[in-house]
């Protein structure tokens, strides 16, 4: 796209300013609030004088230079640096200016390109549209509509009855797949606080769409909605450092075993193992094996398996 094509003509004309000594190796986002939380992986650090974010949240029709572009410094956090961005940045690009001025740099933008090499990450999904929650005699009936980005999986609704859930793991789970629509009965007379957030297939979540809805009194006080099948859900925040929650449903009594293993297959941690009844479940890793010491950074798997034959796993991604 031309958008595609101004990156990489930028991009190439800073790499061949001079040779540059420090270079970026990788670099991740997740939504952390209003912002992305952006983090990148450098080398050559001894040469390092400064890493810097370029962010625009202008799109392919309006863009054709640098002038779009707002510069973020980036902080060295242990061994990569960090800096957030505004959520409505459309793409950004990571630059490194090492002590000889030479500068190199990756760059983000949706949608991935097929006709460049570059590396690109999609940045996350967009909210869904038209949520809607109407109030019956004891249940409540939620519709929307799911965004249409390719890398979409679905839509995950958090509710609570003092305000709405500010991100992923707040409040109650009251619905987790790619449909449109859900019956909630929350048991509560009064305000009922709802936000969906979508997520991609890379774990990362939208910003949320927040509803509310009044209940009658004289509400019925049913248990909530419980899930209709297993799930192992991705863990919330990801990337993370120091602790991550896990997020899991059984739709029976089940023996639950949840572990966490590195990329070798080697067992690092056990969550739980022991029987858990009917309902929405989560727990929390804070990045430690089972003497209590703290694992390196990089990726890892978790598994849950449950019952008699469920068994999922998902990966995660521990920074230092």
């Amino acid at each position: 796209t031309p958008l595609h094509s101004v990156y990489w003509s930028m991009w190439l004309a800073h790499c061949f300013l001079e040779r540059p000594v420090a270079h970026v190796d990788s670099f991740w986002h997740y939504v952390d609030g209003s912002n992305l939380a952006v983090t990148a992986k450098v080398s050559g650090e001894t040469s390092v004088h400064k890493v810097v974010v370029w962010a625009t949240d202008q799109s392919d029709l309006n863009i054709s230079n640098w002038n779009g572009f707002v510069e973020y410094t980036m902080s060295r956090v242990g061994d990569v640096y960090q800096a957030e961005i505004p959520a409505t940045s459309q793409s950004y690009f990571i630059e490194v200016r090492d002590e000889a001025n030479g500068v190199s740099g990756m760059i983000a933008s949706p949608p991935m390109p097929v006709d460049r090499d570059y590396p690109i990450l999609p940045l996350s999904p967009d909210n869904v549209k038209n949520f809607q929650a109407q109030a019956g005699q004891s249940d409540i009936a939620l519709n929307w509509t799911n965004p249409l980005n390719a890398d979409f999986v679905g839509t995950l609704i958090r509710c609570s009855t003092t305000d709405f859930p500010a991100n992923p793991m707040d409040g109650a789970m009251v619905y987790d797949g790619n449909g449109a629509t859900a019956t909630h009965n929350s048991g509560h007379e009064g305000t009922v606080y709802y936000t969906a957030f979508t997520y991609d297939v890379f774990g990362n979540y939208s910003s949320g769409q927040m509803f509310s809805v009044d209940m009658p009194t004289g509400v019925a006080k049913n248990d909530e909605s419980l899930p209709a099948r297993f799930k192992l859900c991705q863990n919330y925040p990801n990337p993370f450092n120091p602790q991550t929650s896990i997020s899991y449903q059984l739709p029976v009594f089940s023996k639950v075993t949840l572990k966490v293993y590195d990329v070798l297959g080697q067992e690092v941690r056990t969550l739980v193992s022991e029987n858990m009844p009917v309902g929405y479940h989560s727990v929390v890793w804070d990045g430690r094996n089972e003497l209590g010491r703290k694992v390196t950074s990089g990726i890892y798997f978790y598994r849950l398996k449950a019952g008699d034959n469920f068994s999922q796993v998902k990966k995660l991604s521990l920074l230092e």
